[in-house]
C-alpha cells in the first residue's frame, strides 16, 4: 500500500512541474522589479500595521506604483493582505505574489 501511495505522488508531482521557460520570456530585471515592488509593498503594509495594528489599502500607503505593463491585484480586510504582481509583458505570464506573513513567491502558469 505505501509503494502505491509513494507512485500516485510520483505522478502527481512528475504532472504539475513547471516547463522550462522559453527564450521569449520578459527578462529577468523585469521580475527582479517586481519582486522590488513586492517588498516595498510588505515593508509599508508592517508599518502600518505597526503604527495602527490594520493593513492598509495599497492607495493609501504612499508608494511608488510599477509602469502601467504591470498589473497589480491587491485585497485587505484589515486584518490581513494579500497581492499579485503580474509583467503584461511576459509571454510566460510570470507572476509575484505575498500576504501578510511577508513571504514573496514567484510562479507561473501550468504548463
Amino acid at each position: 500500500m505505501l509503494k502505491i501511495g509513494f507512485a500516485i505522488l510520483t505522478i502527481a508531482t512528475v504532472t504539475i512541474q513547471p516547463a522550462t521557460q522559453p527564450d521569449n520570456c520578459a527578462p529577468r530585471e523585469r521580475r527582479v522589479n517586481a519582486i522590488r515592488h513586492a517588498r516595498i509593498i510588505n515593508t509599508a503594509e508592517a508599518m502600518a500595521f505597526s503604527k495602527d495594528r490594520r493593513y492598509a489599502p495599497l492607495a493609501s500607503l504612499q508608494i511608488a506604483g510599477l509602469p502601467d505593463d504591470y498589473r497589480v491585484q491587491f485585497t485587505t480586510d484589515t486584518a490581513s493582505y494579500a497581492f499579485s504582481i503580474k509583467d503584461q509583458t511576459d509571454s510566460c505570464h510570470g507572476v509575484v505574489f505575498s500576504d501578510q506573513d511577508g513571504l514573496i513567491y514567484t510562479g507561473g502558469p501550468l504548463q
